[in-house]
């Protein structure tokens, strides 16, 4: 996997020292290619899922209903038991971050802070 964000999964931070990979939904979007395919080649690399990343990816665009409603559907699918606990944190931290802004603009600027710590990490 290359750490390069804008063509396929990178890496968005660590948890417990295992690394975090975000790029599951823009390689969706752009490619088509499953989020279930990429969540087993992420598991298989011993690392774990933004599944923030990936919510606010597909949150991001300027029309978001469907992406998210989406995404939420494939999260569901790939992550049934943490589904509801995944949604729970990306609610919390929407809260804490919205400042009456619009649903695609705070989930852009989580985007931007994933990506921040992405290039930082590369340098």
């Amino acid at each position: 996997m290359q750490h390069n964000h804008t063509s396929t999964i990178y890496i968005t931070g660590t948890v417990n020292g295992t690394l975090l990979f975000g790029g599951i939904w823009t390689m969706k979007r752009e490619a088509g290619f499953p989020v279930d395919l990429a969540v087993m080649e992420i598991h298989e690399r011993k690392g774990l899922p933004d599944y923030a990343e990936m919510l606010a990816d597909a949150g991001s665009v300027s029309l978001p209903a469907w992406e998210f409603d989406t995404a939420i559907k494939e999260l569901h699918t790939v992550a049934p038991g943490a589904s509801a606990m995944i949604m729970s944190q990306f609610a919390s931290w929407f809260d804490t971050q919205s400042n009456g802004d619009p649903f695609h603009k705070v989930c852009q600027r989580l985007l931007a802070q994933k990506r921040k710590k992405c290039v930082m990490a590369n340098q």
